[in-house]
């Protein structure tokens, strides 16, 4: 690393990769495990909104036969029915 006014690196060869930082394998790891656990989020979400989605259906069938008035049955046998 350079100072502000000392010289600059020199560009290198590569032939000093033996000596460069890498990252820690559980931080290799959380990132891959994050990528997972958000993936599942995703699957859970589309899983809660196809349940959503089929309730409404059949809360919205139950309501509209709420709203429409029932068709008129007449009596089969009048006769037999006491006043």
């Amino acid at each position: 690393m350079a100072s502000r006014a000392g010289p600059r690196a020199a560009a290198t060869d590569f032939s000093d990769f033996q000596h460069q930082e890498r990252i820690a394998m559980h931080y290799q790891m959380s990132v891959t495990l994050k990528y997972e656990i958000k993936k599942l989020i995703y699957v859970h979400l589309v899983l809660w909104l196809l349940l959503v989605a089929k309730m409404s259906v059949g809360h919205l069938r139950l309501l509209l036969r709420m709203l429409t008035a029932p068709p008129f049955h007449a009596p089969h046998d009048l006769r037999t029915q006491t006043a």
